[in-house]
């Protein structure tokens, strides 16, 4: 029974394997995603190394499709971008939490797409230093006319945002939370 007690729940269902950390000495929860290396080349020198991205692809164990994304490169240009980005991707995921919280409908928007989406807002709206008018900015930007989310991209700056594959999202679903988000400030 001891044994049972102190092992952790192991739950491979998603893209992620996810293990729980509630009986370890450091609980921490833990995703691991078994994956290989997976390159786009973009020249092939007959003398020297070829140029290429390097990214990866894993297979969920769920499903029949691959997935492919680019962690470094995502990391790199989220590093690169304004100084305040990190922290605006963690209000708009925490706006998400408070709307689901609060409202009887919850929006299923996943975390990644959300930082792909503030990625695409310029330094010049993200360099607002105060926390409401920044999120009031970030919303106004994207509710401009002359925004066209179509043409958004990951982070990774490798694949769109918005298309028909699987690591892609809809343009209808982001809308939607933006628009949420803006129904919510108003509200507050």
């Amino acid at each position: 029974y001891r044994e049972n007690q102190l092992k952790d729940p192991i739950d491979n269902s998603g893209k992620a394997i996810e293990i729980s950390g509630c009986h370890n000495p450091l609980p921490i929860d833990v995703d691991v995603v078994a994956a290989q290396e997976y390159r786009i080349y973009h020249t092939y020198p007959e003398d020297g190394d070829p140029e290429y991205t390097e990214g990866m692809v894993f297979k969920p164990l769920v499903g029949d499709e691959w997935w492919v994304n680019f962690p470094k490169v995502h990391y790199e240009n989220g590093n690169a971008k304004h100084d305040n980005f990190r922290e605006t991707v963690r209000m708009f995921k925490n706006a998400r939490g408070h709307y689901n919280d609060n409202h009887w409908f919850t929006l299923d928007t996943p975390s990644y797409y959300i930082e792909c989406l503030i990625y695409n807002v310029p330094d010049h709206v993200l360099k607002t230093s105060d926390l409401t008018d920044r999120f009031d900015d970030v919303l106004s930007w994207f509710e401009r006319d002359s925004i066209d989310l179509a043409d958004f991209d990951q982070v990774s700056e490798m694949e769109a945002l918005f298309g028909d594959e699987n690591t892609q999202w809809n343009t209808d679903d982001a809308k939607e939370y933006i628009e949420k988000m803006r129904t919510m400030f108003d509200d507050l």
